[in-house]
């Protein structure tokens, strides 16, 4: 065997020599290491909502439907700041800054997810009492002035013809020697269609929203049993449109204009639309996910969501049989009514000429950057890329907040 034979043989041996060395030494530190732990499969526990971030007109009324119906508060609270934000709308604004043209509206847009048993709907029912009661004495109301509009459409009609048969007598006894004669018969004016007052709706067209809209100006709200059913509509290609009206209605303060061939113009000052709905975590979970990494739900709606909640299960369940808080509930029910006919201007609020919005109030004093109550948002709420709207949010719930009270 020549020498460089034997010199690649030893080399060889050594190798295997040194791997058998580093698999002892490996099989020891092996037997030095600890029983593996499990990695953790549940969800991290969520904070216990605390009805102190409510208004006192609502408080109480929350916490009496949370506990008979054994459902997280969360429920109930998101659904009854959603829909009394939807009720005030375009009635009153805010201005959290005393010398720019910033304003926000306080409609709100809230979800709340829970597994399936969870009483989502019911909580959800329960707090949306109030503005159905609303829709309700609207309707009423609606139908006794459609009534009062036929009976006076009526006899306009009847003077306006009695007018015409007397204007063609005059005119076939004058002849050719008066050619002009004097006729003078008013039937006065012509009486116009009311419109029907609303709050809500729960499955519209955008264009149908939009005529809702310009009927009610103050803003209407968008109800919706199962929100994801409404994300997946519109999420199809032939509704683009309708999703870009509702991203513009998130503000309530974009104008928005109809031009069509059959229904020709149509213009909303501004579309104010509050958006209320709840889900499951697994029909939730691809909406969040695309809009984390920038995919088809990007855009912004799901991040236009104010007030998103998913709390803990109640650990402790028990049979509550009791009748509901009835002064907590009275006070909250006429929070609703007088929220619903509430005059800013006479309360103090202002509204500048070229002011297209409603009445605001401003937050701010002349002097100092605090916002009432010492609360701050700059340099915090402005500034992230995964919240783009997130300058407005706490302002909007603050607002709220402020109207309430």
């Amino acid at each position: 065997m020549s020498n460089e034979a034997e010199a690649a043989v030893e080399k060889i041996i050594a190798l295997a020599r040194n791997k058998r060395k580093h698999k002892s030494e490996s099989a020891e530190q092996t037997a030095d290491w600890p029983e593996p732990k499990p990695l953790p499969s549940g969800l991290a526990p969520v904070e216990s909502f605390s009805s102190d971030f409510l208004p006192d007109a609502l408080a109480p009324w929350v916490d009496d439907i949370a506990n008979r119906l054994q459902c997280p508060p969360d429920y109930v609270a998101v659904a009854a700041l959603t829909s009394l934000g939807a009720v005030i709308g375009r009635r009153i604004g805010i201005k959290p800054q005393a010398k720019t043209d910033w304003v926000e509206i306080p409609n709100l847009w809230g979800c709340f997810i829970g597994r399936p048993g969870m009483l989502k709907s019911p909580a959800m029912m329960e707090a949306l009492k109030p503005i159905h009661h609303l829709e309700a004495e609207a309707a009423k109301d609606n139908e006794i002035a459609e009534q009062a509009y036929q009976a006076g459409l009526s006899a306009y009609k009847l003077r306006a013809q009695v007018a015409a048969t007397l204007v063609k007598k005059k005119l076939l006894k004058a002849g050719d020697e008066a050619p002009n004669p004097d006729i003078r018969f008013d039937p006065g004016v012509e009486p116009e269609q009311p419109l029907p007052v609303r709050y809500r709706t729960n499955d519209s067209s955008y264009e149908a929203v939009g005529e809702l809209l310009i009927a009610n100006p103050s803003g209407i709200l968008i109800e919706r049993d199962e929100l994801v059913s409404l994300l997946q509509h519109l999420d199809r290609e032939d509704q683009a449109v309708a999703r870009g009206f509702y991203l513009s209605g998130w503000s309530g303060t974009q104008p928005y204009t109809f031009d069509r061939i059959v229904r020709g113009h149509r213009h909303i000052d501004a579309v104010c639309l509050s958006v209320l709905g709840n889900t499951q975590p697994v029909r939730i979970a691809e909406y969040i996910r695309r809009a984390n990494y920038g995919g088809a739900g990007g855009d912004g709606l799901m991040q236009r969501f104010h007030l998103l909640a998913w709390p803990d299960a109640p650990a402790d369940w028990k049979d509550v049989d009791e009748y509901p808080d009835r002064g907590a509930r009275e006070k909250a029910w006429g929070t609703y009514e007088r929220l619903s006919k509430i005059d800013a201007l006479k309360l103090g609020a202002e509204k500048g000429p070229y002011e297209k919005v409603g009445p605001y109030v401003s937050t701010r004093k002349p002097k100092g950057n605090s916002l009432i109550g010492g609360l701050t948002w700059k340099g915090k709420c402005g500034q992230t890329s995964y919240h783009p709207p997130s300058r407005g949010i706490s302002q909007n719930i603050g607002s709220s907040s402020q109207r309430w009270r």
